[in-house]
Parts: C-alpha cells; sequence; structure tokens
C-alpha cells in the first residue's frame, strides 16, 4: 500500500504538472494572437505605405548627384504645366524633366501593376528597348580605345563566315549602313550561346554605305565584344558601364518578373487602360542580347546618359568618331544624332522609352512608359522639350 504521505507527493507533483500545462497552452495562445496581430499590422502599413504618396521635393535639385535622382521631385513653378500635360495626357509610366543641370520634375504617372494598385514610382523599372544599343556602342568605343579594334576593322576578322563581311567595316555596323541583314530569328531559346550561333548562322551583307536599321549589327556587335573581353556581354556591361559608372538600378532581364521594382506591360485597347497584360517568355527578350533585354530606372538612364556626354566611359576623341555620321544618316552608335541634340527611343513588350538631351546632358526629357502609346507620347516629349529649350524637335 502507498502511504499517506508518497500519496500527497504523488497527487502535488500532478498539480504542478497540470499549471504548467495550462501555462504553456496559455502563453502560446497569446504569443499566437500577439504574431497575428503584428503581421496584420504590417499587412496594413504595407498596404497604407504602397498607396500613399512619396513626399515631393518642391524645389530644383542639381542633376550632378546621383543621390538626387532618386527623389520625387516637382517644381510648381517651371515644371507644373508639364506634369498637368501627363496627368491631362494619362501617361502611364515615370518622367524626368532637367533644365540646365536642375531636375525640375521626376515623377510617377499610373499604375506599375494595376491590380495590386501599385503606383508607378522613381524607383519603378522599365525595359529600355533599342536603347540598349547605345551601351553596346559604348563598349565597342572602350575597345576601341583599348586598341583591340578600330572604326575600320573588318567584320570578317571575328566572323568570316558571313557573306560580305570582308567588306563591312565596325564604323558601318555602328551607323546602320553595313547592309546587313538577317534570314530569320532563332528559335525561342534563353541560351545565349545558342541564339548567337543562330545569328552568325543566319547573318548576310547585301550593299553596303545606305541606312537600314537592322538590330542584326548590334548583335554581331555583342559577339565580337565577347570575342574580344572572353567574357559574356552582360558581365562586360556591369563591369564596364555599371559599376564604372555608378548605375546601380539596372538588370538584366534573366530576374525581371520576379524584381519588386518591375513594371507590369500593358496594351490599351480602344483607348482603354490596363486594357490587357502583356507577359512575354524570357526568350523574346534573351534574343535582344546587346540590341535590348536590360531594364533600368529613369534616373540611372539619365545617369548613363551623362556618362556618354561627360567622358565617363571614354575618351572625347573616340566619342567624336562614334557619333560621326558616314554620309547623311542621323544614326550613329546607338543614338540618333541631331547637330544640338541626341535622340533615342525602345521598345519590347509594350513598354516604351523615349529620351530627347543636348550634348551635355545639362537639358533632358525622358519618357518611360509600361503601356506604350507612340503618338501620344512621342507628342508630350517633343511638346515639353521643344517648351523648355525654346527651340523646335521633331521625335
Amino acid at each position: 500500500m502507498i502511504s499517506r504521505k508518497k500519496r500527497r507527493l504523488q497527487q502535488k507533483k500532478k498539480r504542478k504538472i497540470y499549471f504548467y500545462a495550462i501555462s504553456c497552452i496559455a502563453l502560446l495562445t497569446i504569443s499566437c494572437v500577439v504574431t497575428v496581430q503584428i503581421l496584420e499590422h504590417t499587412k496594413t502599413t504595407q498596404i497604407k505605405t504602397s498607396r500613399e504618396p512619396a513626399r515631393i521635393i518642391t524645389q530644383p535639385l542639381t542633376a550632378s548627384s546621383y543621390s538626387n535622382l532618386q527623389k520625387t521631385t516637382l517644381v510648381p513653378k517651371t515644371a507644373g504645366a508639364f506634369d498637368s500635360l501627363l496627368e491631362k495626357k494619362r501617361f502611364t509610366g515615370t518622367a524626368l524633366i532637367v533644365k540646365d543641370n536642375q531636375i525640375i520634375l521626376e515623377k510617377g504617372y499610373g499604375y506599375s501593376n494595376k491590380a495590386k494598385l501599385q503606383k508607378n514610382t522613381v524607383h519603378s523599372h522599365f525595359q529600355i528597348g533599342s536603347i540598349q544599343k547605345s551601351m553596346t556602342a559604348a563598349i565597342i568605343a572602350q575597345l576601341i580605345e583599348e586598341k583591340k579594334l578600330t572604326f575600320q576593322t573588318k567584320l570578317t576578322d571575328f566572323f568570316p563566315n558571313i557573306s560580305g563581311s570582308e567588306q563591312i567595316t565596325i564604323k558601318q555596323m555602328l551607323n546602320m549602313v553595313s547592309g546587313l541583314t538577317i534570314r530569320s530569328l532563332p528559335d525561342d531559346s534563353t541560351n545565349e550561346r545558342f541564339i548567337m550561333d543562330e545569328y552568325i548562322q543566319q547573318a548576310y551583307g547585301t550593299k553596303t554605305g545606305t541606312f537600314h536599321y537592322a538590330p542584326i549589327n548590334y548583335n554581331l556587335l555583342a559577339g565580337i565584344i565577347e570575342q574580344l573581353t572572353k567574357q559574356s556581354y552582360w558581365k562586360t556591361i556591369k563591369e564596364n558601364l555599371l559599376d564604372k559608372g555608378g548605375l546601380h538600378h539596372t538588370n538584366n532581364y534573366v530576374d525581371w518578373f520576379q524584381r519588386a521594382d518591375h513594371t507590369t506591360s500593358y496594351q490599351i485597347i480602344n483607348q482603354k487602360d490596363y486594357a490587357k497584360v502583356t507577359h512575354p517568355p524570357l526568350s523574346i527578350y534573351a534574343r535582344e542580347i546587346g540590341t535590348g533585354n536590360i531594364d533600368m530606372s529613369v534616373g540611372d538612364l539619365y545617369w548613363y546618359y551623362r556618362g556618354l556626354t561627360k567622358g565617363t566611359f571614354f575618351s572625347q576623341n573616340i566619342s567624336t568618331e562614334l557619333y560621326q555620321p558616314l554620309n547623311h544618316e542621323v544614326y550613329a552608335g546607338g543614338l540618333y544624332v541631331h547637330p544640338t541634340y541626341y535622340r533615342s527611343r525602345g521598345e519590347i513588350a509594350n513598354q516604351q522609352t523615349l529620351a530627347l538631351f543636348d550634348k551635355k546632358a545639362a537639358t533632358a526629357v525622358i519618357l518611360m512608359s509600361n503601356q506604350k502609346d507612340n503618338q501620344l507620347q512621342m507628342s508630350i516629349i517633343q511638346s515639353i522639350y521643344s517648351t523648355i529649350t525654346n527651340s523646335h524637335v521633331r521625335f
């Protein structure tokens, strides 16, 4: 038989275990409630933050500071009319206006993701499309400065199996007067080695000397860059342009759809905004090697153009030859070169970027959109740039 003393000890032990279990359950319950409350508060805060407009700077900021290009700016006195124009025309994207080295407007318009009610901001990224050709040309200019080739080097030195390559120079390719064309585009693939091999096999030369806009020129220039640097095209872009120029908001296409700064592409149908989402396969971007598979913020694109005009990437002597027309064409080195300004345009998958800037990038207008509207957006940028420069330009 169990003694009374032993029985009392056992009962005391059971009570302790019972109270300990009850305490654990209570603590666990409280912890769960608090966790849920914290999560709900965080979610509410995030939603509130995403919908609240960023603090707007209302005084001009110097455009010579990279950090200033990360700020939402609207100077009512000098840019209020332009802001009203962009709102009235229902522009979707991010706009930047620099006048006399002063940022007077940098602001997002419309939605980066309509379904999630996420607005475009100065931090939004957009595909730059053919504007990337200027970057490809900039790397070629650097390689020329390093004496790894010249503007007069023949294409046959790199791709002798392309018919007519012995007659085609690097400068002709940069100005798109090489006569190069292509039989067919590569099959759907994200293998860049396969894509480049396809371009080499499908390219052929016709009559040189006449301007013909053909991206194959810049696809092959990307291949030449890989041959001379012995590394991938993107790695060279990152090291020689992004790192050298201090560009921190520029990316390759490979994780485009996963990144927080990604903007959804929309198509206008029957004048209705955000009517259809455009979500192309990655292969569409992959085959644009050297020609259009990079995304940037509006501030980074301006900073890149500023670097081009300030000698950040190559010397003035190289720049003069790079942007020199061969005949009477306007296109050279990935830009449309006019007497007092440069013009640039890129589009892919219903995203479009338009840029106008003077020879020192002291005055510039850039529109980056995730809902392409060619005629409307070209008329807007033409109007704004003409007004701030008191001149007449045509986009």
